[in-house]
């Protein structure tokens, strides 16, 4: 069975055309567009758009690194740990890093709205249970730790001024 690409107008078969139920779960979607005019355009596009790609990759780069740097894991817990294992302080690590970055980007969004407020709440409720006290090995304040990034985003009222 042969399909025609709609961009070289060649008729193929259809093993040279992408099937998209690969990405999208659906019932068997094949591309309209060959495979190889599909990755010509691609790399075309990616030309055309080299530098704005590139710049995008670069704050993207940036701002891990800013986040990994701002993540309140001490360095000296690797020495207080004494007998656990180092990758049970690096899981340790990667799952605080992961749920202050999750926090962080609630507060970037925050926009006064009560669902906003809302997320801010249910990941600080989370925050403060005894698991993240005790994955920080107690050794940080969660509790002012978030005080002090919602004033850090502008956000008025603590942890304290919770209604329940």
């Amino acid at each position: 069975m042969n399909r025609i690409c709609r961009q070289c107008g060649a008729e193929k078969p259809l093993w040279e055309f992408v099937d998209r139920s690969k990405q999208t779960g659906e019932r068997r979607k094949i591309h309209r567009v060959c495979a190889a005019c599909r990755s010509e355009r691609s790399k075309e596009r990616y030309q055309q758009r080299r530098k704005e790609v590139l710049s995008y990759q670069k704050q993207y780069r940036e701002k891990l690194k800013r986040e990994r740097i701002e993540t309140p894991v001490s360095s000296d817990q690797k020495e207080s740990c004494g007998s656990v294992d180092d990758g049970y302080v690096r899981l340790a690590a990667e799952i605080l890093r992961s749920e202050f970055s999750a926090y962080r980007r609630a507060l970037e969004k925050y926009d006064g709205s009560p669902e906003s407020i809302g997320r801010i709440r249910s990941i600080e409720r989370e925050i403060l249970t005894p698991y993240y006290a005790a994955l920080t090995m107690n050794a940080i304040d969660l509790k002012r730790y978030c005080n002090d990034l919602r004033k850090k985003y502008g956000i008025d009222g603590g942890i304290e001024d919770w209604a329940g």
